[in-house]
């Protein structure tokens, strides 16, 4: 007889998918990394956030909002700004502006400092529970869930 697992154990699990998703799962298409002028310190955290992020191209207000937030919060923003400055923009400055979550970055092409600001930042994302509602296709936080009996039965 298999060991009772506990239902936490078993959340804890769910909820670290998604992180392990994006760094397992390699997408056909890859976005090439470009030189383009450096944007201020700001602007090359809100683009980081959205090439990072979740989001599709029809999802741009839900992002911007939630980039806004971000910069907003000081503790969220103090690992990268005024800090790490230099580096935010040297790695913004590499993707077109606009682009939006990106299926993969080659990390091989990318300098040591430059790729493990990313990886911070990503890991910082993730952790958030809008991005993990979001990431699970579950309402937006503070919204009803749309099925009333979601939680009352065992999963699919």
């Amino acid at each position: 007889m298999a060991p009772v697992t506990s239902r936490r154990a078993i959340l804890r699990v769910l909820l670290t998918l998604p992180l392990a998703l994006l760094f397992s799962c390699k997408p056909r298409v890859q976005t090439p990394i470009v030189e383009a002028p450096a944007p201020s310190p700001e602007e090359a955290l809100r683009r980081l956030i959205l090439l990072v992020g979740p989001w599709d191209e029809g999802q741009r207000k839900p992002a911007e909002d939630f980039a806004c937030r971000f910069l907003a919060a000081e503790h969220a923003v103090s690992p990268y700004l005024p800090a790490s400055a230099a580096t935010v923009q040297s790695l913004a400055g590499r993707f077109p502006a606009g682009t939006m979550a990106v299926g993969e970055i080659d990390l091989a092409a990318l300098p040591e400092e430059e790729r493990d600001l990313l990886l911070q930042l990503t890991r910082q994302l993730y952790t958030y529970v809008e991005i993990r509602l979001l990431v699970n296709g579950e309402s937006p936080w503070g919204e009803c869930q749309k099925d009333p009996l979601r939680y009352t039965r065992a999963p699919g």
